[in-house]
């Protein structure tokens, strides 16, 4: 999908290429063109979920959950110029950069999902790489969380990990673990179609990589009377992770 002609303002060309010093995700070695081509990305997947769904409309309420340093965000507020734009993470100083630089309201959140409180009644939540770095238990606990913030007709978008991921991994085009760990992975994956292993960093806590088959995630909203899955991708974020969308109907 193109940039041009979706009846929204978006142009790359108007995104804040700020980028913050602390910001993680600029590995060694990227240029900032590849960096902001993610988030070009996700933007790309959201306007694949309004057209598909007949929105032509941007959301007035969003909520990036896991903003880090604005990665995202940035992108979102040149789609969503006059939307709330909510920055959450457990990083204060990642939160506070989206609010300086962005016009974010900062959420700060602690390790633990469900101690916080969350904006309520968002037209939009996006959690990208979150969902890749937890174990299917907490999955259950964040999606749960997440879908109490969603107003009615609002969607919630999650990037995951799944067999696009490890087709990227056989082919030799992607390393994800140590091989150690990636076969302990992997072996979960097979015999319960949800693998995972820690980080075991001291510093990053309960968090490690996820590999999840579609099925393990589609059943995330199966529980919820008033939840509907309305977009799969296959790698659809970045050529890297699959991307699922539901949407709360009124």
């Amino acid at each position: 999908m193109t940039n041009q002609g979706l009846g929204d303002p978006y142009r790359l060309a108007d995104v804040d290429p700020t980028i913050s010093p602390d910001e993680r995700m600029l590995q060694p070695g990227m240029s900032a063109d590849v960096y902001l081509n993610v988030g070009r990305s996700a933007i790309n997947v959201l306007r694949t979920l309004y057209q598909s769904q007949m929105i032509r409309t941007q959301p007035a309420s969003i909520l990036d959950f896991g903003c880090g340093h604005g990665r995202i965000a940035r992108h979102l507020r040149a789609w969503a110029p006059d939307a709330a734009l909510y920055a959450a993470d457990v990083r204060a100083d990642g939160i506070a950069f989206c609010a300086s630089q962005f016009g974010c309201v900062p959420v700060q959140l602690t390790p633990t999902f469900g101690e916080v409180t969350l904006p309520k009644s968002m037209d939009l939540i996006w959690v990208g790489s979150v969902f890749t770095h937890i174990d299917r238990a907490r999955m259950t606990v964040l999606f749960d969380w997440l879908w109490d913030s969603l107003a009615p007709g609002g969607h919630l978008v999650i990037t995951t990990h799944g067999a696009f991921a490890k087709d990227l991994s056989d082919s030799g085009q992607r390393k994800f673990f140590t091989p150690k760990k990636w076969a302990e992975v992997v072996e979960q994956y097979q015999r319960t179609g949800a693998g995972y292993a820690s980080y075991d960093r001291e510093d990053l806590g309960e968090w490690g990589f996820s590999l999840t088959s579609d099925a393990e995630i589609a059943r995330l909203g199966e529980g919820k009377p008033d939840g509907r899955l309305r977009m799969f991708l296959s790698g659809g974020w970045a050529r890297l992770q699959d991307v699922f969308a539901w949407q709360k109907v009124a």
